[in-house]
């Protein structure tokens, strides 16, 4: 749920004029960054950026997480590995 003013980000939708939500702006990025596309992100998180966590996984359950992605979420699944 994003309210007016806010901004939705997303790897899946890159046109701004597919998006249909007046008063919610769009940030489309892609999923190969580069040192532009991380420093917008580090500008938007210095913006006030927040990320809604669905649920965290660790990495035994990445196909589990694979499945669910797009599916049976609310937010983003965070999948943790250790180092």
């Amino acid at each position: 749920m994003t309210a007016p003013g806010g901004r939705v980000i997303s790897p899946l939708v890159f046109d701004p004029n597919a998006f249909a939500h007046p008063g919610i702006t769009l940030v489309p990025i892609a999923a190969y960054p580069t040192g532009a596309g991380l420093e917008r992100l580090v500008a938007l998180v210095d913006d006030g950026l927040r990320v809604i966590v669905d649920r965290e996984l660790p990495f035994t359950q990445i196909a589990e997480a694979l499945a669910a992605w797009g599916h049976e979420s609310l937010g983003n699944l965070v999948v943790m590995i250790d180092a």
